[in-house]
């Protein structure tokens, strides 16, 4: 993972996150881990977030996160990552395995541990390059808060 930190600060300043996801009609209002599956496929937008407790820079707020049944795809300042993940439903909050398999030079392979929940069209999501955290802080490694946009 060395240079990890660097790539996903990167990925994140670029409009990684992601935070990303979001809900369909029916689920309660913070999806529990009983669900056993995360419809959360969509376009997203950021809504907000943290890095290292501090707040998250503009030009994330400005790129576009499309999640779907393998993967998340993020679009800004020029730049495009790919993001394949593995959901552990039996946890609560639902743990998220990240790896980057397409961007920038030297990203390709970079792993997170994170955590998402659902509420309504919001999704949060929280990672760390070391270990998942155990909540959506923000306080160490990354959080973001994505809202899922109308189908168009």
């Amino acid at each position: 993972m060395g240079g990890g930190i660097s790539v996903f600060r990167r990925v994140s300043g670029a409009g990684l996150w992601i935070g990303i996801l979001a809900t369909t009609a029916g689920l309660s209002p913070w999806l529990s881990a009983q669900e056993r599956s995360l419809k959360w496929e969509g376009h997203y937008r950021l809504v907000d977030g943290k890095v290292q407790g501090r707040p998250i820079d503009d030009a994330a707020r400005k790129a576009t996160y499309q999640i779907d049944a393998k993967s998340i795809t993020i679009k800004g300042n020029g730049v495009t990552f790919i993001i394949q993940y593995h959901l552990d439903t039996s946890k609560e909050p639902i743990g998220i395995d990240m790896v980057i398999t397409q961007g920038p030079e030297g990203t390709k392979g970079s792993k997170a541990l994170g955590i998402v929940a659902l509420q309504g069209n919001q999704l949060k999501l929280a990672y760390s390059l070391h270990e998942r955290p155990s909540d959506f802080t923000g306080k160490e490694g990354m959080y973001f808060l994505l809202e899922k946009q109308a189908s168009k």
